[in-house]
């Protein structure tokens, strides 16, 4: 039942974020690029692991641009059988589609995110009080699983975020969810770190 539930709000959710025209979405990755630059996190760390946006989820290069501008090691996702890594990528790495038609860049520089770090993941739905749902692979909860100092930071369209969402044991907590509308705050550490890191930015 859990599945099938599951099954039916990705469905619902991922036809509402792509009702999305290309001026929204485009909006809203300079909304989120600068609620980031404001908050000043991502040059406070030693690497953002980020992603690349397929299937109408919100575009991340203004991010990714930005982040490279100010010199900060950028990885992204890469799917190796049934685990996933994060690799280095930079402003001449080049990108295939993986078996999911994701693309993800082709890169042996593989990273190891530690305590320093912090991701920014998409997902399909998100609540504010942390609960996200994926696409159904596991990856990201795989890999939070074996990495669970890692500051979690969702990213979405305001219109995927819902009241609640049906979870099981292993599903990943979000610390912070990021929209165009600004910072969601999941836990009381990220709220404490975050709201610091804005002050400074003022």
């Amino acid at each position: 039942m859990l599945a099938r539930t599951k099954t039916e709000i990705r469905k619902k959710l991922r036809a509402h974020r792509n009702q999305l025209n290309v001026n929204e979405q485009s909006d809203h990755a300079l909304s989120v690029r600068d609620s980031l630059r404001a908050s000043q996190l991502a040059l406070a760390t030693q690497t953002v692991g980020v992603y690349i946006a397929n299937d109408g989820e919100l575009e991340l290069a203004p991010v990714i641009g930005y982040l490279l501008d100010h010199a900060v090691r950028v990885a992204v996702p890469q799917v190796q059988n049934d685990t996933m890594q994060f690799v280095r990528i930079s402003t001449t790495t080049h990108y295939r589609k993986n078996r999911f038609g994701i693309c993800e860049p082709i890169s042996d520089e593989v990273i190891t995110l530690d305590e320093k770090s912090i991701v920014l993941f998409p997902g399909v739905g998100f609540t504010r009080s942390g609960t996200r749902l994926g696409r159904g692979g596991g990856y990201y909860d795989r890999y939070f699983g074996e990495h669970p100092c890692l500051l979690r930071i969702g990213v979405a369209h305001a219109r995927q975020v819902v009241d609640t969402l049906p979870a099981s044991e292993h599903d990943v907590q979000l610390d912070a969810l990021l929209t165009e509308n600004g910072w969601e705050f999941a836990s009381l550490a990220a709220q404490k770190y975050l709201n610091l890191r804005l002050i400074d930015g003022c």
